[in-house]
């Protein structure tokens, strides 16, 4: 059982609410148990290794390809209880079932052969193991990126690369509900839970987003501005507070469930490997 109370404050600094949402719906529906193997493909920073070392004893690993992701992620977790590798995602160096919950999130979008992914995801995850997955949703609110919105409907085309590509940066797609639950099926997924995430945004939403990021990451903005930013830290009360308690106070329109045919920003999965 996740100690909710926890996780809200390891989360209080998130202000991306859409990150947000979908580290409460991954750490929920993974369930994590005592002596758990979980493994988190494409972990990035370790913002999800960060929030399950803290909320249990549980044997994490994270894998990516990007060294410098792995490094930052060694820093900004800062557990002892996780290990990090720098691998291919096609090729992992692990054995046949040796986890029994795989975290993939925002990692399918970025993948040239996804459903080769997928198998090597499902190598090693353990039979009955629990796979959860989330990806940008195509149909996607104007508010949350309204320049490749029209470029995408009107133009069938959108921005590939750089500040203004918005949802669209680094990903080689984004995903139709019908697309995603397909696909975890052909890979020998057997689907539990499908839910679309945020439909309410800000205008330019991601831009801010993206905006938040580079503050946070760039060395020329004081170290002491980047910490208060930095959603690594959850239990600290700073300026910044003030600015979410707002933003989360918007975003309580989103405490619903939107239906398949929903413009959201993001859609969850949660399978089981049969």
């Amino acid at each position: 059982m996740v100690d909710e109370a926890k996780l809200e404050l390891l989360l209080a600094n998130t202000g991306d609410m859409c990150l947000k949402r979908r580290a409460k719906l991954l750490v929920r529906e993974l369930d994590p148990q005592k002596n758990d193997k979980i493994l988190d493909v494409g972990c990035g920073d370790g913002f999800f290794l960060y929030l399950l070392s803290r909320l249990g004893n549980y044997t994490l690993t994270g894998i990516d390809s990007d060294k410098g992701a792995i490094t930052n992620a060694k820093k900004q977790v800062g557990s002892k209880n996780v290990h990090y590798i720098v691998g291919d995602i096609y090729k992992m160096p692990f054995k046949d079932g040796q986890f029994n919950k795989i975290i993939g999130s925002e990692v399918l979008e970025h993948l040239p052969d996804e459903g080769q992914g997928l198998l090597e995801i499902r190598r090693v995850l353990a039979k009955n193991g629990t796979l959860c997955v989330t990806v940008p949703h195509w149909n996607y609110p104007f508010f949350w990126d309204p320049i490749n919105y029209i470029l995408q409907r009107i133009f069938k085309t959108h921005v590939k690369s750089g500040f203004w590509a918005g949802i669209w940066n680094f990903h080689e797609r984004l995903y139709k509900v019908s697309e995603l639950r397909k696909l975890l099926k052909d890979m020998g997924f057997s689907i539990e839970r499908l839910e679309c995430v945020m439909h309410f945004a800000l205008p330019f939403n991601h831009h801010f987003a993206n905006i938040g990021f580079r503050l946070r990451t760039s060395k020329n903005v004081p170290q002491t501005m980047r910490a208060t930013l930095s959603k690594f830290k959850g239990d600290k009360k700073t300026w910044f507070s003030l600015i979410l308690t707002f933003i989360n106070w918007l975003d309580k329109r989103n405490n619903r469930k939107f239906s398949e045919q929903v413009s959201t920003v993001g859609i969850f999965l949660k399978a089981k490997k049969v």
